[in-house]
């Protein structure tokens, strides 16, 4: 019969949550001033709590755009799917100037849904990046923004090699670094 030590499963445990632990989440709601709009958007104030912060940007128009720069190592837009109704709705999404990932959902809009995700990005390196909008449909209710980046509080830090057989080290330094939003 097969036992772990103590210590074998603290190990284990650490390694295991080390790989599923993520970074800060953080919600930009539509209304922010970070999310620069162009052509014809409308902001709309919304009832109860069905969408973040209240708030949906709405735009009936193709070629209504929204750009976003933010830094992270990944991103979704999520939205709202309203109202009742057949309604054309078609989105593409721009990240770094990539090829367009576009989101269609069915035209058949039977009873509202809000915090829809319409889009979501592949793992990022973490750093700068952009992110633009497009309506290509005649509906797009755009909520927020979720951007994911490294936890600020978290370091790593880098050991330096261990020096030649026979040399000497004055310093015994490590580096840390960590990214704050």
């Amino acid at each position: 019969m097969f036992l772990l030590h103590e210590a074998q499963v603290l190990a284990i445990t650490l390694l295991l949550l080390a790989k599923h632990t993520h970074g800060i989440t953080t919600l930009i709601d539509n209304a922010a001033s970070s999310i620069q709009y162009e052509g014809p958007w409308q902001m709309v104030t919304s009832t109860g709590e069905d969408d973040w912060d209240g708030t949906l940007a709405f735009s009936d128009e193709v070629a209504g755009i929204a750009n976003f720069f933010f830094n992270g190592t990944s991103v979704a837009v999520y939205g709202a799917l309203r109202p009742v109704g057949v309604w054309d709705m078609y989105s593409l999404y721009y990240l770094d100037n990539n090829p367009a990932v576009g989101y269609r959902p069915d035209q058949n809009v039977a009873s509202e849904e809000h915090r829809v995700k319409f889009y979501s990005s592949e793992q990022l390196s973490d750093g700068p990046h952009s992110l633009r909008i497009e309506n290509m449909g005649v509906h797009l209710w755009f909520d927020y923004i979720a951007v994911e980046a490294p936890d600020p509080d978290t370091t790593s830090t880098i050991a330096p090699a261990p020096p030649p057989q026979g040399s000497t080290t004055t310093s015994g330094r490590s580096s840390s670094t960590s990214l704050s939003t």
